[in-house]
């Protein structure tokens, strides 16, 4: 057990941990988990936790990214219009208005958020201090968004054209930095979370076909896992990538370069939807300490 003295130290080394960004391999997933209308902090090493990070939201929350300073951002499926902020003490805010169904969150090395306008077929670029502008249109119905290392963002096109907006359901679209659109892969089903490894490859998960797909830098699609339910998708800097299958609560994680497939964790979501990923916090009690912003920090110092 930690001697009050040490308290504090813990404290402050993982609020700095935290703020790092997720560069390191994670020991935390933080899932949009939207039967309880909250973000939880799933952790599986050194004390199996999780936890909700931040408040009850004013909705179902659908996907998640984390800025350089570790605040985290937040779409939702069922307040289709707003863009939310946490802080790494877990303060709720209202970050962008305005929007049309963001579903898919991306940042570039800029630091500023992109937002896949599902019902208008739009990206909209959120600046840090959360002025909104359109970046790329003719995007057919965006979910997921990734960036790849030339700073080009890359867009699931989720839906049919019997669905929001007008899309296929079978694409994936690149949009440059200049915001200008081209199909980059093609073949695939219903594709709805993105992410990339260190070597450039994208994957993309397919609920509907219980599938995630790879796809190469040259738009070479193949089939990398199959038997999941796969929402949420993101992959670590050691090339670990993180599923949430809406199936059974559980988080898998699978090395893409074996891609042997093993448990990261038995989390207990209700409809996990996208996940980012955090580093490791050295105790839970000193992570309870972070999502009360930091209190028992203060505490001690007086």
């Amino acid at each position: 057990m930690l001697k009050k003295s040490k308290l504090a130290a813990v404290a402050y080394v993982a609020l700095s941990v935290l703020l790092i960004g997720s560069t390191a391999l994670a020991n935390i997933v933080y899932v949009a988990n939207t039967g309880t209308d909250s973000v939880l902090a799933v952790n599986n090493t050194p004390h199996p936790y999780t936890m909700p990070f931040g408040p009850t939201l004013g909705g179902q929350p659908f996907d998640l990214a984390f800025d350089s300073s570790g605040n985290l951002y937040v779409d939702y499926g069922a307040n289709p219009g707003t863009i939310d902020k946490i802080t790494p003490g877990g303060a709720l805010s209202v970050f962008a208005t305005g929007l049309n169904s963001p579903r898919g969150l991306a940042f570039d090395k800029s630091g500023n958020l992109y937002a896949a306008n599902l019902f208008n077929n739009t990206i909209s670029e959120i600046t840090p201090s959360g002025v909104v502008s359109q970046f790329a249109s003719g995007v057919a119905a965006p979910c997921g968004l990734a960036f790849d290392q030339n700073g080009n963002l890359y867009a699931a096109n989720e839906f049919p054209s019997s669905g929001p907006g007008t899309g296929t359901g079978t694409t994936i679209q690149e949009i440059t930095p200049e915001g200008v659109v081209s199909t980059f892969a093609t073949g695939l089903d219903m594709p709805m979370f993105l992410t990339f490894d260190s070597a450039g490859n994208l994957y993309a998960s397919s609920a509907s076909a219980n599938t995630i797909s790879k796809i190469t830098p040259g738009g070479a699609v193949s089939q990398f896992s199959s038997g999941l339910y796969p929402g949420g998708i993101a992959c670590d800097s050691n090339d670990q990538l993180y599923v949430v299958d809406n199936s059974n609560s559980v988080i898998y994680q699978i090395d893409t370069t074996t891609e042997s497939v093993g448990t990261f964790a038995n989390a207990g979501l209700s409809g996990g939807y996208g996940i980012a990923l955090g580093v490791d916090v050295p105790e839970p009690s000193a992570f309870s300490l972070l999502a009360l912003s930091g209190l028992a920090l203060l505490r001690r110092r007086k």
